[in-house]
């Protein structure tokens, strides 16, 4: 089975593997700005493209934005890829932080969210979308709110094409905050939801330390060890970044 990998802090891997928990973060809080949105986006531009009335445009938009109003998308962010300068620096402290790598296999066995591969076509989005303008454009009087139900789905598994190298995977689920089943951490500027998932100890296949990570490999094998996580891989990034 592949490995899907997470890159962290040094701190974030401590915790996660201290408590055998993972964080599934607001994406609503993301550094993408776009995240949750993009679907609206696309939607528009086709309703445009194939001349929907100003009347069914200006309730699509209506819809969308009251779903994207309440909705919030909590995913832990993973990719194909474990070794990457640009997710190093982005997302790993500069490259001081740790990459886990992550079975494919037990994540989509965790339970409590699913594992889904995120898709930055374009071609492929405006497919994904389709059968929901379809069904908005052959009943003009429709609830648009009820038929938003069938892609609140899709809205958090959207990026631009600018993001494509991240080749990203995520763990995800999404509610309304009014449900609750979450807690917040504080970031310099925003506090930021998330829920929590429990991991198992094989579900961690492989470690891969920083170009600027400085802890000794055997240091890291018997902090796993320690806590139940046999038979990890660690290594060292071949990116020379300092």
């Amino acid at each position: 089975m592949a490995t899907l990998y997470h890159y962290c802090s040094t701190e974030t891997f401590a915790a996660i593997v201290n408590a055998k928990k993972i964080r599934l973060s607001s994406l609503n809080l993301s550094n993408d700005t776009m995240e949750g949105k993009l679907a609206s986006q696309i939607l528009q531009e086709m309703a445009s493209a194939r001349k929907c009335s100003l009347e069914v445009f200006s309730k699509l938009k209506s819809a969308m934005g009251y779903v994207e109003s309440i909705l919030h998308g909590f995913g832990f962010c993973l990719s194909s890829e474990g070794d990457l300068l640009s997710q190093w620096r982005g997302y790993a402290d500069d490259a001081h932080g740790i990459s886990i790598g992550f079975d494919q296999g037990a994540l989509t066995n965790l339970g409590g969210a699913d594992l889904c591969q995120v898709e930055y076509s374009r071609g492929t989005q405006e497919e994904m979308l389709a059968p929901f303008l379809d069904a908005v454009l052959s009943d003009e009087k429709a609830d648009l709110v009820d038929l938003v139900a069938n892609v609140v789905d899709k809205l958090f598994l959207m990026k631009s094409a600018a993001f494509s190298e991240e080749k990203e995977w995520r763990l995800l689920t999404s509610s309304s905050l009014v449900i609750g089943g979450w807690a917040i951490h504080a970031r310099r500027s925003s506090l930021v939801p998330f829920r929590e998932l429990g991991i198992n100890d094989g579900d961690i296949t492989h470690v891969i330390l920083g170009p600027k990570h400085q802890t000794p490999n055997d240091v890291v094998q018997r902090t796993l060890l320690l806590h139940g996580f046999r038979g990890v891989t660690v290594s060292r990034s071949k990116a020379t970044y300092r």
